[in-house]
């Protein structure tokens, strides 16, 4: 999986997944055709709001339900574990990602600033 605004691992980035498997059991979901994996969504919940933290599906693979899927299936667990709205993060530029929330109902929510910092106390920029 490839390309602007799609999931990739980067150095370090394995235990990631781990992490976020024990936090939050049952909320990283696969999608596979033939055993290959074709997508993949993460969520989390906070016990508050869900959110979903990361989906990405192969771009041979798109604009056939994979995404779709995906997402319903998150938001039933999320639905299941009390949390009254889910909410997601996309970058203002990306129209495709923006069009394909749109198509699932999701909306602008009230405006916020992501503030971030790294761990030696840098502030740290998102691009």
């Amino acid at each position: 999986m490839a390309g602007r605004g799609d999931a990739r691992l980067h150095p370090g980035s394995e235990g990631d997944l781990e992490q976020a498997r024990a936090a939050d059991p049952g909320l990283q979901l696969v999608a596979e055709t033939g055993g290959v994996v074709v997508g993949t969504v993460t969520g989390t919940y906070d016990g508050r709001r869900g959110w979903l933290m990361r989906l990405a599906v192969d771009p041979a693979h798109r604009r056939a339900g994979v995404g779709r899927a995906l997402v319903a299936e998150l938001e039933a667990r999320l639905d299941g574990r009390g949390a009254p709205q889910v909410n997601l993060l996309v970058f203002d530029d990306n129209a495709d990602a923006l069009a394909f929330w749109r198509r699932l109902g999701y909306g602008r929510g009230v405006p916020v600033r992501l503030l971030s910092k790294r761990p030696d106390g840098t502030a740290a920029g998102c691009r």
